[in-house]
This record gives structure tokens, C-alpha cells and sequence, in this order.
């Protein structure tokens, strides 16, 4: 059937709101109809085929599996308390979800967005636009006519905006522990104490300071922390998709921590020079670091491996 085409799904809004989108397109269309139109037959012809076209968009579709389908409405009140997205079969948010990356996706999403962490305190609309996001982002991989290359697009994208958010907000006392990605001698956690200062490369943040003016230092760390919080719940979703298009060599140093890692200390030294900081990094190292980013973008096959080779260099002993 028509409705549940996966396909159909590439929006998600409440069947309430859908339906009002509906009834605007119709009764416009009536409108045009009966006052543009002046040849009967044609007014409702047009009339006709305006009102299926309005029944057979996403918006329509919804609104007709709504008032048809009680498990429907019953599946629109599960997602408004951050159940899967409406549309689908409730055990099936997206074609793939059956296997095991749709069973990864939710421990790691239930591990992002849990109670204990920053995203868990936002409200359940930021939440929910986030998981969107996350599945649109998978879908897209899987729709795309080379998924291998759409997921390191999205995946790169959403390394390099959690690098510009993370270096902003890292403290020095929360480097190291599980997460061996932020420890390096050129990540210092101490560019926080320069945030404001910062802010005017970043302009997210400068749109944030214009809207909030007497907001304070901890105010700019606390909405870098949660952004940069996103990103790598984002970044870490496309890591196991990853696995899944043929981008993963098991006999191989994996290169997913040591690419983020560059792009942290990357991000850090390009703020540093912006801002007037000294320089962590000897040479032409912040260049070197940058080109593991566009390894990854043109798909070579182990980018880790080709960034050693092409500056000479073993990443861990630079990193």
C-alpha cells in the first residue's frame, strides 16, 4: 500500500498538523476550481484530480492511515512520548532497522539521550528532531547510489562540527578515562577559558551570544557541551552504519579514533591562531592533521594508513 512506503517518510509531523496542512491544500484547490476555472467540465476535472493529488501527497497518506487505522493513532501518541517515528510499522522505524544496525542505532541512541547524560535533560522536541535527523541521515546512506560514499559525507560532517564544539567546552579534567580519542598532548582542555573570545569564529555561538547577551562563560560552555554532545551521538550513529556499507577492514587498525582525533587537534590549533593563542603543534603538523579529513571525503580505502604513508609520519606517535 501506498502508505507504508518507507519512502513516504522522509518528514515527520504529527497527524493533527498534517491534517491541516490538508485541508489548506484542498480548499485551495476548490477555491482555484470553482472561481479560475469557467468551462464545467474542466472545473471538475480539475477540481477532481486536485483533491486525489491533495489524499495521495505525505501529508494526505497520514491523514487517511490516521482516521483509518486505530493502531495509527495509537503509534502517533507512542512517538510523541519518543517511541518510533509514525508512518512505519512500530518495530520497523526503516527498511533496515530489522537487522542488527537498526539494533545498534537504538543502544546507541538509548546511551545518548538516557536521563544521565546532557542531551537526556533537553526536552523531548530536541530529542526527537535529533533521532530524526540521525534516521534521515541512515536513510539517505542507503538510498544513495554509492552508500560508501554518502557516509563518509555525513560521517566527516558531523566529525568536523563535533570537533568545533568539543574543543570549545573540553576540560582538562575530562580527558581520558574510556575515551582514548581526546587524549593527545595537542588537545589541552583548556580553550574554554577562552570561549567568549572564540565565539566570534563560531557562528552558531555568535547567533547564541546575539540572542542571550547576558548570558555568562558557563552559559557558552553548557550550549557547546550539548552541541558538541549531538554531533558525536550523530557522528558515533554513522560509525555503525559504517560497518555495514564495507567501510570496515577487520584486519586492520580501525581508523575512525585516530581521524577524530585529528580533527579535534586540527580544530583546537585553528582556533588557537584565530584567537591569538600559541600554537600547540611543531611544524607544518595542523596541515598534515587537516588531510585526514580529506582522505576520508574521497573514499580512500583505509585512510589511516594512506595519511602515514603520504606525510611520512606514524599518527600515533604525532597525535
Amino acid at each position: 500500500m501506498l502508505w507504508r512506503d518507507p519512502r513516504m517518510a522522509k518528514r515527520t509531523r504529527f497527524a493533527w498538523s498534517a491534517m491541516f496542512s490538508v485541508l489548506v491544500m484542498i480548499f485551495l484547490v476548490w477555491m482555484i476550481g470553482l472561481y479560475v476555472v469557467q468551462n464545467p467540465t474542466w472545473r471538475w476535472i480539475a477540481l477532481a484530480f486536485g483533491t486525489v493529488t491533495c489524499f495521495a501527497s505525505p501529508d494526505g497518506v497520514v491523514c487517511v492511515r490516521w482516521l483509518l487505522s486505530s493502531g495509527s493513532r495509537g503509534q502517533q501518541d507512542g512517538y510523541r512520548r519518543r517511541g518510533p517515528l509514525p508512518r512505519h510499522p512500530s518495530d520497523v522505524p526503516w527498511e533496515f532497522s530489522q537487522g542488527q544496525v537498526g539494533k545498534q542505532l537504538k543502544q546507541v541512541t538509548d546511551r545518548y539521550l538516557s536521563e544521565s547524560t546532557i542531551l537526556g535533560s533537553h526536552s523531548e522536541g530536541f530529542q526527537r528532531q535529533l533521532i530524526e535527523e540521525m534516521y534521515e541521515s541512515t536513510r539517505s546512506i542507503y538510498a544513495a547510489e554509492s552508500p560508501l560514499k554518502m557516509c563518509r559525507d555525513k560521517m566527516g560532517a558531523y566529525a568536523v562540527s563535533f570537533a568545533d564544539w568539543q574543543v570549545l567546552c573540553l576540560k582538562r579534567v575530562e580527558i581520558g578515562g574510556e575515551d582514548a580519542m581526546r587524549q593527545s598532548p595537542y588537545i589541552s582542555g583548556r580553550l574554554y577559558l577562552h570561549i567568549r573570545e572564540c565565539a566570534e569564529y563560531n557562528a552558531d555561538l555568535t547567533e547564541f551570544l546575539s540572542r542571550n547577551r547576558d548570558c555568562t562563560d558557563d552559559d557558552l560552555i553548557t550550549c557547546a557541551n550539548a552541541r558538541s554532545c549531538a554531533f558525536l551521538y550523530l557522528m558515533n550513529c554513522m560509525n555503525v552504519v559504517r560497518g555495514d556499507v564495507g567501510d570496515f577492514d577487520r584486519a586492520k587498525p580501525d581508523w575512525f579514533r585516530p581521524f577524530v582525533r585529528s580533527i579535534l587537534i586540527w580544530k583546537e590549533d585553528d582556533y588557537r591562531r584565530r584567537v591569538g593563542l600559541p600554537t600547540m603543534l611543531p611544524n607544518e603538523l595542523a596541515r598534515h592533521h587537516s588531510t585526514f579529513l580529506t582522505y576520508v571525503l574521497e573514499g580512500v580505502s583505509d585512510p589511516l594508513q594512506h595519511w602515514e604513508k603520504a606525510h611520512q609520519l606514524k599518527h600515533s606517535y604525532v597525535s
